[in-house]
């Protein structure tokens, strides 16, 4: 089985999320229509407006350590909206992006636990009975397919946004030894700004 993303390309604008079925997904409160309207919220100027869009969203998206399918949905426009939008919220974006791409692995502080591809296979998201699997394989493929905006945010000049790239970047399902080069060239050129 292969998985498709939804690809953005360059000069992306929230008109895209047009193209997006939306309203054939559910969030864990209730319709993913809802979810365009956040990102643009989020994308904003406004600092409030974007703060209470993320918290909205880390409940439609991710709520007690699950995912569902429209997250996968969202990946690519949080991605851009982590490198563009409001920069106090680069590193939360990019963290929910982290765990939309994650099996649920609450309780679990292992690296096996932590890195889990799989869930049962044939678990799914009891809301929309999609496989988990399928969206956790979709919002990774998304994280791949946009290594070109995740790479250069491990030069961030905030510790926060350097180590949820990172995090992000262990979720990419290809160019495995691109990320891994990439994150040991920078760790070993610049440990200190690792740190803060």
């Amino acid at each position: 089985m292969t998985c498709r993303t939804f690809r953005l390309f360059a000069g992306w604008s929230f008109a895209w999320s047009t193209r997006v079925p939306w309203r054939r997904f559910r969030n864990f409160y209730g319709s993913g229509e809802e979810i365009a309207g956040l990102l643009a919220m989020l994308a904003s100027g406004d600092a409030e407006a974007a703060d209470r869009a993320l918290r909205q969203l880390w409940a439609n998206l991710h709520h007690q350590g699950g995912t569902i399918a429209v997250g996968a949905l969202a990946v690519p426009f949080l991605l851009r909206i982590a490198t563009t939008g409001h920069p106090g919220l680069g590193a939360q974006t990019l963290h929910l992006v982290a765990e939309i791409g994650r099996c649920q692995h609450m309780g679990d502080g292992s690296r096996e636990g932590l890195l889990q591809v799989a869930q049962e296979p044939l678990r799914v998201e009891g809301s929309t009975m999609c496989p988990v699997d399928w969206t956790i394989q979709v919002a990774r493929q998304a994280v791949t397919d946009d290594l070109p905006l995740l790479l250069p945010l491990l030069d961030d000049p905030d510790p926060e946004v350097r180590s949820t790239t990172a995090y992000a970047l262990a979720t990419a399902t290809g160019e495995i030894p691109r990320v891994s080069s990439a994150l040991r060239g920078r760790l070993a050129t610049k440990t200190t700004r690792w740190s803060g």
